[in-house]
């Protein structure tokens, strides 16, 4: 497998600026709104890297780390914590794909 695209991490963390923006500003409407479509390119994101690191002797990212972030994650959404959702996903979640980037 060949590397993961840049664009796509770079995308990623776009909507999660964008998307925490929103939720950091109490703009919650909006930030749930915009959330199907930044969890639909998380989702993707974390398809190709896991499809990219099979078979791969680069640890440029451990799985195992990145699954505890989306569990985090999933759990501030069910709880309705945007504050915290957002603190996972900007300050935890944004700089393990920033990584893959170096």
């Amino acid at each position: 497998m060949g590397a993961i695209p840049k664009n796509m991490i770079m995308e990623a963390s776009k909507a999660i600026d964008d998307n925490t923006a929103l939720f950091y500003q109490q703009k919650v409407k909006e930030g749930y709104d915009m959330l199907d479509n930044t969890l639909a390119l998380l989702i993707n994101t974390n398809n190709v890297i896991l499809e990219t690191r099979i078979g791969s002797k680069e640890k440029d990212i451990n799985q195992e780390v990145l699954n505890i972030v989306l569990s985090n994650a999933m759990i501030a959404i069910e709880n309705g914590d945007t504050i915290l959702l957002s603190d996972i996903l900007y300050f935890d979640l944004k700089p393990l794909l920033e990584r893959i980037c170096k």
